[in-house]
């Protein structure tokens, strides 16, 4: 079992993760170029050129290897949470990829996904909430799941941004999962960050492989599954408060799924329509690159995140603070588009 003692293997199982990643791309293009799977210009679109979306594959792909070696090795112990986050994602992958070849409709997606969900929960995991109700923590899991799930997809609207941005969140995942003893999510998280910094050597501005639902999703569903799994309270200075730390290090996702389904909602339109109304598509119309967008995005969810990982250590006075100096970086975000004239969807 991995210790403190011995995070060396982090750094192996993310080595491992990256190589195997890195080598599974090549492939990944080639199967979608051979087999039509292009994303290609027009609408919304920035691209100027027919891109693989096999992406995913590679990413996938990694992640299970690296954790079947481990769990071979020894190193982890399999057990009834980790197989039904393991084969939930089979069936987020496989949605996804379906997806991709033909675009379903969003109520059988929801259905998937909410099947997936079923499966973590019914493998006994679940959000802690103290309210000794298994309903409604079942079903606010299900929804953490879903909603993450599909943050993850709509936040795919730039070169190099859920890939970069999930990347970010596994390490701090890991980094919370290290001080918390949790070594199950340290592998889970080290081997989707491996894979995902790997994966942004092709997926970063000008890209030359597309995550596709495929890989949004999975990504999504494996982060979202795996920080409900995850430790909080374990090495603890406050009781409960704590368990928000998913919140805190998913806060840019959620900020840009909610402000744009408020911002269709407010035009009187489907939440689930594609514009150019997301975070980094009002950060292009305020006058940033598009790379310049991503990379800002980047530091806002290191700056952000990197509060969850003081939330277990200090008293609540100091949790407060900390929860309150994440608001004002939004606020202030928000106060800077309120004060542009620029019209996003000019992207």
């Amino acid at each position: 079992m991995i210790s403190t003692g011995n995070g060396w293997i982090f750094f192996l199982l993310v080595l491992v993760s990256f190589g195997v990643c890195y080598l599974a791309v090549p492939p990944a293009q080639f199967i979608s170029r051979k087999v039509g799977l292009l994303d290609k210009p027009g609408g919304h679109k920035a691209h100027d050129k027919p891109t693989p979306l096999l992406g995913g594959l590679a990413v996938f792909v990694s992640v299970w290897v690296t954790v079947m070696v481990i769990i071979n090795y020894g190193l982890l112990g399999w057990n009834l949470q980790l197989q039904g986050i393991l084969l939930g994602s089979i069936l987020i992958f496989i949605m996804g990829l379906v997806d991709d070849f033909q675009d379903i409709s969003p109520a059988p997606k929801f259905i998937v996904q909410i099947g997936a969900a079923l499966i973590v929960v019914t493998h006994g995991v679940s959000i802690s909430l103290f309210i000794g109700d298994n309903i409604i923590t079942y079903g606010l899991t299900v929804l953490w799941i879903v909603g993450i799930t599909n943050s993850f997809n709509m936040l795919d609207n730039m070169d190099g941004l859920t890939s970069g941005v999930a990347a970010i969140c596994a390490l701090l995942f890991s980094i919370i999962a290290f001080r918390q003893q949790d070594f199950q999510t340290v592998v889970l998280m080290g081997a989707l960050f491996g894979s995902l910094v790997a994966f942004l050597r092709f997926n970063f501005e000008p890209s030359d492989l597309f995550l596709g639902d495929a890989g949004s999703e999975f990504i999504g569903f494996f982060l979202a599954s795996s920080s409900v799994a995850a430790y909080y309270l374990q090495y603890s200075v406050l009781d409960h408060l704590p368990v928000i730390t998913p919140l805190v290090v998913f806060a840019l996702p959620l900020f840009d799924t909610f402000s744009v389904i408020v911002i269709r909602l407010m035009e009187g339109r489907p939440i689930w329509e594609a514009d150019n109304r997301h975070f980094s598509h009002r950060l292009v119309a305020l006058g940033f690159t598009r790379r310049t967008a991503v990379l800002l995005i980047y530091l806002v969810t290191l700056t952000v995140g990197m509060l969850a990982t003081f939330i277990t250590k200090v008293e609540l006075i100091d949790a407060i603070l900390l929860l309150g100096h994440g608001a004002a970086i939004f606020a202030i975000i928000i106060l800077l588009e309120y004060g542009s004239e620029s019209d996003p969807e000019r992207v």
